[in-house]
């Protein structure tokens, strides 16, 4: 997946290295947009084929989820976000252009084109669009290796892919998980989450960005088309059981705002930190389902 893997775990007989890798190497094959003969790039060159076209079971259930949290966002988290990434120069090829205008008028975004079938596991296009499962994919295999692990009975794990990660259990020293809150000023740990069976994302501005006419564009997309977000953070970073929806959700909160993305966390109940720098100072809002634990330590 272009990024780095750690795994560290307690278990009754040694891990199954193959098995773990062959669930990555899975995932990887089939959602990367990087891999041309990738499930999802064989997908994407369909050009908005009407007819079901037969889809695996891992593609099918991140689209699902893709879809439910695109609807429960108003679509900020949009699974058919893909032409507006490759247009942006933050996919596999060049921006097609610096007119920011430009590039929003004329891609082709929108999850209502987009038709799921269960049985057996399909997909069809209304219209032609672009899917990009990045926001969501390692979450996913996250949570696959992390039940490869509990069914071999693995007591205390932790799982880290490209900066995220879920956790059971305790370490070795018998004390709770601690995952660093990283300072979207210069990268520095100024906190951490303590953690016992859950897992954590975060979305930032401060890495993954470009110039286009002078504005510095992040990689976390807003595919909502005349949508203005005044107040954008730096940095959101996600507790939840599972680590596909925290992955998923740290994306969609970051984009709608900090005032709104407090709403729904606070509505579903989502642990949420909102990280935002202004005239050099790094300020915190933290969501009422996050309050309410002693979990988070904000230096």
């Amino acid at each position: 997946m272009g990024t780095q893997f750690h795994l560290k775990a307690a278990c009754p007989s040694k891990i199954d290295r193959h098995a773990v890798n062959q669930i990555l190497e899975g995932i990887d094959a089939s959602m990367s947009t990087y891999r041309a003969r990738s499930e999802v790039s064989k997908l994407n060159v369909l050009g908005g084929a009407k007819d079901w076209y037969p889809v695996s079971k891992d593609l099918l259930h991140v689209l699902k989820t893709s879809l439910w949290i695109a609807e429960e966002s108003g679509g900020a988290f949009d699974p058919t976000v893909g032409s507006l990434v490759e247009a942006m120069g933050f996919g596999v090829k060049q921006p097609s252009s610096n007119d920011l205008d430009n590039i929003r008028s004329t891609a082709r975004v929108g999850y209502r084109a987009i038709r799921i079938r269960l049985d057996p596991p399909g997909i069809r296009m209304i219209e032609s669009r672009l899917l990009d499962f990045s926001a969501i994919a390692k979450g996913y295999a996250i949570d696959k290796v992390a039940s490869l692990l509990s069914k071999r009975k693995c007591s205390d794990f932790l799982v880290f892919l490209g900066g995220e990660v879920k956790v059971r259990g305790r370490r070795s020293d018998g004390q709770l998980w601690q995952v660093a809150i990283e300072s979207p000023l210069d990268g520095k740990p100024v906190g951490v989450v303590r953690l016992r069976n859950r897992a954590v994302a975060s979305s930032g501005n401060y890495r993954n960005y470009r110039w286009i006419n002078g504005s510095r564009i992040s990689h976390l997309i807003d595919p909502r088309n005349n949508s203005i977000v005044e107040d954008v953070p730096d940095l959101v970073t996600v507790i939840l059981p599972s680590a596909e929806l925290a992955d998923a959700y740290a994306t969609a909160l970051f984009i709608v705002g900090i005032s709104r993305g407090l709403q729904l966390a606070n509505r579903y109940q989502i642990p949420a930190i909102f990280g935002s720098v202004q005239n050099g100072s790094l300020t915190w809002q933290v969501s009422n389902a996050l309050q309410e634990t002693n979990d988070l330590e904000l230096r």
